[in-house]
């Protein structure tokens, strides 16, 4: 459902009873300028965010904050640039407690999902025992069956496999068993 603010959000979770609600940020940070992505197909850095996701994810937190506990942040993530600053704002963060878990849209970054194998990230969710929404579609950044290796990798993480793993049949039968997998029911509406 199409939402111009948190606020709106916490107010249609409210009416439709819902308890708790993941929330995150669009899966393109203003860090890039995507305005070329078409005709070049290629992100390039737009110079309006210090690194990937600053300004949404500081957004999305004071925003949380405001609108209610029932929002539970789950921070964006972009293993491609600047990981440090990421790594350290979530750090911040998860000192306050507001962290319930992380983000990654492969499509939207053009970082391939295995790229989370060996990131700081993945130490991260590991340690604080986040779990990590992973879009998945048909394409070479975020095909399910490559994701379903970053969940065999990381047994102890718990991975939500959004979109419901676009109904991949080989998928199905290895998230059958992977006790860290996790399906959404999301409808895939374009760059969602």
């Amino acid at each position: 459902h199409p939402v111009k603010s948190l606020k709106d959000l916490a107010e249609l979770m409210e009416s439709a009873g819902m308890d708790y609600y993941c929330v995150f940020s669009m899966p393109s940070p203003l860090f890039y300028d995507t305005s070329k992505i078409q005709s070049t197909g290629m992100l390039k850095i737009s110079g309006l965010e210090e690194f990937p996701y600053a300004v949404s994810n500081l957004g999305l937190y004071i925003a949380a904050a405001q609108f209610g506990n029932k929002a539970l942040p789950f921070i964006s993530i972009d293993t491609s640039n600047k990981a440090k600053e990421q790594t350290d704002l979530i750090a911040r963060l998860l000192k306050n407690d507001v962290v319930y878990g992380l983000k990654f849209h492969p499509l939207s970054l053009h970082a391939p999902v295995g790229s989370l194998i060996g990131s700081d990230f993945m130490e991260i969710a590991r340690e604080y025992n986040l779990p990590v929404i992973l879009h998945t579609t048909h394409d070479q950044w975020s095909d399910p069956a490559l994701a379903c290796k970053v969940l065999e990798y990381y047994p102890s993480v718990n991975f939500c496999l959004a979109h419901t793993a676009v109904f991949r049949p080989e998928a199905f039968e290895r998230i059958d068993d992977l006790p860290n997998a996790y399906l959404d029911t999301s409808p895939f509406l374009g760059n969602c």
